[in-house]
């Protein structure tokens, strides 16, 4: 049977001490023992260095696989896009050239009016006018400064009639007045206030304006009423609603109901009903992607936008590169990972799948190699989510959803139901 001398620190000091030989200075035996022990423990350290070395290589191998495989993974996006950007130029050159000019239009005209070769007097005399805008627009649409279809919506004739508001005017750029709608008399609202108590054109009504019209021209006395009968509901002139008591005969004044305070009887104010799951659920998700893309527009001036290849790798190489990464990268990946789970959660309500986050992350937030058009385009893809779920939150919740996005705490009772506070 082989024996183990690294399994065996004492059969190794044995080993080692059975190689020295004679020496010219006797040593005890234990003195070769303890030395032959120590070597053997030095061999020990160095092999478990050299261990650790490889291992170490070998993670940054795999980071360095990892990294290529994503660079070639973007470089083969990029060539894709590049690609699909010609295929779509084409297209619109070949579009553009297909489009006849308002020029070509009118010499066809003439041509098949008169019969006679362009330049001649008859063909001039059959020469349909050419606005100069038209053609201009032609011109800048050839040259791509406007797609095909803003140049052909820029041809159609709108005959859609025009309607003027109250007090509305239509003017020339010269400023001539071409229509004028003058603003309708104001009621007065004395006048209103008796309609709504009574009922326009009724007889209660016209007893009661002729009762108004007496106090005005000849500043007699009213007749005295007492307020009796069901409190009407009117509308205050400083907001809120108020009751109003009609007068016990026609033509009597009705009587506005006070308070203690000899200040107007107000209607209490509906209470506010309480969140649904749904808005709820909003008002967390949109409070998260909120406070996330204000991260982002953070990070992004001071030049980190895109994560780093290989930060979410398997195999344990997305933990090493993360380890490694500023603290500004991890605060990046931290934020667009909130901004992903609450949109896809709020989507679907299900787990997010790995390939769902891949394409949400390409889908809202810059990738090495876009161009400054394209992040831009993806920060309004945010805005525009952002908003979507934010529409589901009521309107008097919607400077709560601000106040947690800055870092509040969220209250439990926004709109103080529970009472005691």
């Amino acid at each position: 049977m082989a024996i183990d001398f690294n399994a065996d620190q004492n059969r190794m000091g044995l080993a080692l001490l059975a190689a020295a030989g004679p020496s010219a200075r006797p040593m005890s035996f234990g003195q070769r023992m303890f030395m032959g022990m120590g070597q053997h423990d030095q061999y020990l350290r160095e092999k478990e260095a050299q261990e650790m070395l490889r291992k170490r290589q070998a993670t940054q191998e795999l980071l360095i696989a990892a990294q290529m495989q994503e660079m070639q993974a973007q470089a083969e996006q990029r060539r894709a896009q590049t690609a699909a950007l010609e295929r779509e130029r084409a297209l619109q050159e070949q579009f553009r050239s297909r489009i006849p000019s308002p020029l070509g239009q009118a010499n066809q005209q003439a041509y098949a009016a008169s019969g006679a070769p362009l330049g001649t007097v008859k063909a001039a005399a059959h020469q349909p006018q050419v606005d100069p805008n038209e053609q201009l627009m032609f011109e800048a649409m050839r040259l791509g400064q406007m797609t095909p279809l803003q140049y052909m919506a820029s041809r159609q004739k709108d005959d859609t009639p025009m309607v003027l508001g109250e007090g509305g005017r239509l003017v020339t750029r010269g400023g001539r007045v071409l229509a004028e709608n003058p603003k309708a008399p104001k009621e007065d609202s004395e006048a209103a206030f008796l309609a709504l108590v009574y009922g326009k054109d009724t007889p209660e009504y016209f007893a009661a304006m002729k009762d108004l019209a007496k106090k005005k021209t000849t500043h007699a006395p009213a007749a005295t009423a007492i307020s009796y009968g069901s409190p009407v509901p009117v509308q205050l002139s400083g907001g809120g609603v108020g009751y109003a008591q009609p007068g016990n005969r026609p033509g009597a004044a009705p009587q506005m109901m006070v308070g203690p305070d000899n200040k107007p009887m107000q209607k209490p104010p509906e209470p506010e009903k309480p969140l649904t799951e749904g808005q709820a659920k909003a008002m967390t998700f949109s409070s998260r992607m909120l406070a996330a893309d204000k991260t982002l527009a953070t990070l992004s001036r001071k030049g980190t936008d895109t994560s780093i290849p290989g930060s979410r790798a398997d195999y344990g190489v997305g933990a090493v590169v993360n380890m490694f990464s500023p603290p500004e990268q991890q605060m990046l990946d931290q934020a667009k990972r909130d901004f992903i789970n609450a949109t896809l959660r709020r989507e679907s309500g299900a787990v997010i799948s790995p390939a769902e986050f891949e394409n949400g992350d390409k889908q809202y937030f810059p990738q090495i190699g876009d161009s400054r058009l394209v992040k831009e385009q993806k920060a309004r893809n945010r805005r525009i989510a952002i908003e979507g779920i934010r529409a589901d939150v009521p309107k008097a919740m919607q400077p709560e959803v601000d106040r947690i996005s800055n870092g509040g705490a969220m209250n439990d009772d926004p709109l103080g139901l529970r009472g005691g506070r």
